[in-house]
């Protein structure tokens, strides 16, 4: 395996990324290879990505030296590290720069300066294409109807619309502005020589995906560590009380037909993903909650670890 960066990038909410980037991450962890997983949400939180939310979102005229900045200090991390280094919805950048409506041609400029500047790490640049529309609401099934109101709200503050005079206030307008930039970045990485995959997540199914990405690594599939009996899910729901200066203050876990879910991360909460028979990831996300059991088998509290960092909680009542 040469490749020390792999890639996740695509066209919009729902594509595939943050599952297909989740399952080779843990995919080869299972394998014994050492890997990290870097999330587009906590980038703040990563010590390789100084100033960059700050520079993208007060549009600083360094954004591109910034951005370069943080791609050098990743590629130097990673040749440093006997981990392989897994991007989802970071690299290249491109959605980023477009939201803050920098020009194409300099977008371009910028592109081909990052090729060089990541290719002594030798990524594997994996792109998700495919029916935006379609991939979005897929997202809103996901994050709840919320997620998509709050999206608009989000948009409206995008140098893209700002700049037009546009307040964007229609769903089509979300679907608009994926497509757009979605075919930025196709031409954009067209343009690179690293090797590259290329997916179209409407027109082939999930488990080919996962297939083709574990054929590429040479590795068959592993089956996941034991799960909690889903008869016993029960006793993991309850509220829990953040015991210093967490955020939330508290959260709910509820059971859904089968599956947990914690009121957190979305709009309407988050579905929970168990790792194991105690750790649970938030749905495509690198957050994830730890419960403590005591030797009675009842949940005492739990640790909620975002990136690096842990938050605890205790259950109420």
């Amino acid at each position: 395996m040469d490749h020390k960066l792999i890639i996740f990038a695509g066209a919009c909410p729902g594509i595939g990324k943050s599952t297909l980037s989740s399952y080779l991450y843990k995919q080869l962890k299972l394998a014994g290879v050492k890997s990290r997983w870097f999330y587009e949400e906590d980038v703040s939180d990563e010590e390789f990505f100084p100033g960059v939310t700050e520079a993208v979102l007060s549009v600083d005229p360094q954004v591109f030296e910034v951005l370069l900045r943080a791609a050098r200090n990743l590629v130097e991390g990673a040749l440093q590290s006997d981990e392989i280094f897994n991007t989802d919805s970071l690299l290249p950048f491109v959605n980023w720069l477009f939201t803050i409506n920098i020009e194409p041609a300099k977008i371009a400029a910028f592109s081909r300066d990052l090729e060089k500047v990541l290719a002594p790490a030798n990524p594997l640049t994996v792109y998700l294409t495919g029916d935006i529309e379609t991939a979005f609401r897929r997202a809103l099934a996901h994050r709840g109807a919320q997620y998509g109101t709050d999206f608009l709200g989000y948009m409206s503050e995008w140098s893209y619309y700002k700049d037009r005079g546009i307040q964007p206030s229609q769903f089509e307008e979300i679907i608009a502005f994926f497509e757009a930039s979605n075919r930025l970045n196709l031409d954009l990485l067209a343009q690179w020589q690293s090797t590259k995959l290329i997916f179209n997540t409407t027109s082939t199914g999930l488990v080919e995906l996962k297939q083709t990405l574990l054929e590429k690594w040479g590795l068959v599939e592993q089956a996941e560590p034991p799960k909690p009996d889903p008869t016993n899910l029960q006793k993991f729901t309850g509220i829990f009380r953040a015991t210093g200066t967490s955020l939330p203050k508290t959260m709910q876990v509820t059971l859904k037909e089968s599956d947990l879910w914690v009121d957190t991360y979305w709009p309407d909460g988050c579905r929970l993903h168990s790792l194991n028979t105690t750790n649970f990831q938030l749905q495509d996300t690198s957050h994830y909650l730890l419960f403590e059991i005591s030797p009675e088998e009842e949940i005492r509290g739990l640790t909620y670890r975002i990136g690096a960092k842990e938050y605890g909680y205790v259950k109420e009542g």
